[in-house]
């Protein structure tokens, strides 16, 4: 079994930009139609139960007025997604429960722990988050 997920870039309304996102993983067994429904449906919300992480500082946005570290325009997010949530992949995986299993052998029977992982190209639904000035999150479906 292996972490799919619902991933929510927070999209300043005013420059564009994006600093943090929220991340959830699940631990799904199905065909690609059911996973993508179902992070589809939990997409508008679910973001209030997921993990906040910020865009690592070896990312910056440049311009006229200088250079922001931590800083992506959305373009770039997409184009850089994977580096940019790489630490957020691991720290999800060690945050969630760890499965236990049963192992048979001669010697015996014990248990064993089973944690889900992402694979090496995981399956993520994204959902753009527009933060307005008032700080509210509006997702972008």
């Amino acid at each position: 079994m292996e972490l799919v997920g619902n991933l929510w870039p927070v999209v300043d309304e005013a420059s564009g930009l994006v600093q943090r996102f929220f991340m959830r993983g699940y631990a799904m067994e199905a065909a690609d139609a059911i996973i993508s429904q179902t992070l589809n449906a939990l997409a508008p919300s679910d973001y209030l139960a997921a993990q906040v992480f910020y865009v690592p500082q070896k990312y910056c946005f440049s311009s006229e007025h200088g250079t922001l570290k931590g800083c992506v325009s959305i373009t770039d997010f997409h184009l850089l997604q994977s580096g940019i949530i790489e630490e957020a992949m691991r720290e999800v995986e060690a945050g969630g429960p760890k499965f236990l299993g049963i192992q048979t052998s001669e010697g015996g029977v014990r248990q064993v722990g089973v944690k889900p992982r992402f694979p090496d190209d995981p399956y993520f639904v994204v959902t753009m988050l527009l933060e307005t000035a008032e700080g509210q999150l509006l997702p972008q479906l």
